[in-house]
């Protein structure tokens, strides 16, 4: 709903009409002051009956449809009204009100326009075309509308609230805190306005021990406040205090349930390592939220993936397109797919994050590795071999090539393997922090505990080396 005024047709009749006239103009007023709306409707069409063509009144009738939800006929009425009258502003205001609830905001800006072009100086012009330019996501022109507005009334704290929810939307932290500012200087707060200084500060990065003590305050100064403890929540977590972070998160989702809270606690859990929970939180989020896309489906296969849960994940994977995967992530998604043993797949996108390698999230190496190993669980040994060198290429001090590269040498039987296999497992044993996949480092452990001359032969019979899991 537009922000409502209460526009008195009355007052704007013309001083000779019938007094009978304004008797129903003095109904109508009453029944739209006190927002009686049936009886509204019921006055309006009473006087319609003795004065059918009185633009007044189907204006009133209009009026009354608007707030009843009965969009279309309250179009019918007011364009009834324009049609006998057609230079009052507020018509135009209130027809442009009723296309912008019934989704046309093109016609809602034109009837807006007209408006201004009969009444430059009505303050319900500028207020009612910005939340339209607002809801249309026009964000740059609601605020000029918003700022003429201002110069109108000065003064009009409710102006300066939808300038303070107009920022909020556009994620400007300094417009938040400026409109916040000017409420507070005229001690007019409401809860929200707490919760708008906070976001602001979040945007902003402020994380310190003042901000959190405002949050908790906040917190403790509205406690039915579901939103109060979701960012309370936010602050405890950025401020590095999970479990404090968990039980205000909760409390939040014990208040009132919404998306981003569930979102905000299934994030919390998985930091914990709590990937069951966490998944069932991110399967409520996915429920409450109108439309899901890739990063949501993305962060659940994670989930399923570190939970072992490969034929789930897999089935998640399925449902992402490739053209919809940010390239920071490309790599990722081909190490999931390398992980539920779809290796043909997983070269494809080890393939498509090399070719957005500046947004790589690891180094060139370790996707050239990535890309060799997927080549030996298909036993494609030669192709294997391009990447590790290609691996060795970019890093040759990254220790699961070297490992990788023994190990393909014990299956080409090349000559000089055994050396060369022991000087890697070595580099491995100095470098293993640096190793990535644990039962790698666990082979190599195990192979240099032992006497290399009497267990190479025997230690790699199969046809391909093991699988790597992380």
């Amino acid at each position: 709903m537009q922000y409502s005024s209460q526009l008195i047709w009355a007052k704007q009749s013309k001083p000779q009409e019938a007094k009978s006239k304004d008797d129903f103009f003095a109904a109508l007023t009453d029944c739209s002051e006190m927002e009686r709306w049936d009886e509204l409707l019921d006055a309006a069409e009473n006087a319609l009956a003795v004065y059918p063509c009185e633009p007044g009144f189907f204006y009133y009738k209009s009026y009354a449809l608007q707030h009843m939800n009965r969009g279309y006929e309250a179009l019918e009425a007011i364009s009834r009204c324009i049609g006998y009258e057609k230079s009052r502003a507020m018509a135009y205001v209130l027809r442009g009100d009723i296309y912008d609830s019934l989704g046309n905001g093109g016609q809602a800006l034109a009837d807006y326009n007209r408006a201004e072009e009969l009444a430059a100086d009505d303050v319900m012009v500028f207020i009612n075309r910005a939340i339209c330019y607002e809801r249309q996501g026009r964000f740059n022109e609601a605020e000029q509308d918003f700022i003429k507005a201002r110069q109108l009334e000065p003064g009009d704290v409710d102006i300066i609230r939808m300038q303070l929810r107009l920022a909020e939307e556009k994620d400007d932290a300094e417009a938040m805190l400026k409109y916040y500012a000017e409420l507070e200087a005229v001690d007019i707060l409401r809860p929200d306005d707490y919760l708008v200084r906070l976001r602001a500060w979040f945007l902003l990065g402020r994380f310190d021990k003042n901000s959190l003590q405002e949050a908790r305050r906040v917190a403790k100064r509205f406690p039915n406040l579901g939103a109060a403890w979701f960012n309370l929540a936010l602050f405890e977590r950025q401020c590095d205090n999970p479990d404090r972070a968990l039980k205000a998160i909760t409390r939040s989702l014990e208040l009132e349930e919404f998306c981003n809270a569930y979102w905000q606690r299934a994030y919390m859990l998985d930091e914990m390592e709590r990937f069951a929970e966490a998944l069932k939180d991110l399967e409520k989020a996915l429920a409450l939220q109108e439309n899901c896309d890739w990063s949501d489906l993305f962060f659940k296969a994670e989930l399923l993936y570190k939970l072992g849960r490969f034929d789930q994940m897999l089935t998640v994977l399925d449902t992402i397109s490739a053209s919809e995967i940010a390239p920071e992530m490309l790599y990722y998604y081909g190490s999931m797919l390398f992980f539920g043993g779809r290796w043909e797949q997983a070269v494809k996108y080890f393939f498509l994050a090399l070719e957005q390698r500046d947004a790589l999230p690891v180094s060139v190496s370790e996707v050239q590795f990535r890309l060799a190993d997927s080549y030996c669980q298909l036993k494609r040994y030669d192709e294997a071999m391009t990447h590790v060198k290609l691996s060795f290429a970019a890093d040759a001090e990254f220790s699961n090539t070297q490992l990788l590269y023994a190990l393909l040498l014990l299956q080409s039987n090349a000559a000089g393997a055994e050396p060369e296999y022991e000087k890697a497992l070595k580099m491995a044993w100095r470098e293993k922090e640096r190793l990535t996949f644990k039962n790698i480092w666990q082979e190599a452990e195990q192979l240099l505990a032992a006497d290399a001359q009497a267990r190479l032969p025997s230690a790699f019979t199969c046809d391909a080396p093991p699988h790597y899991n992380a």
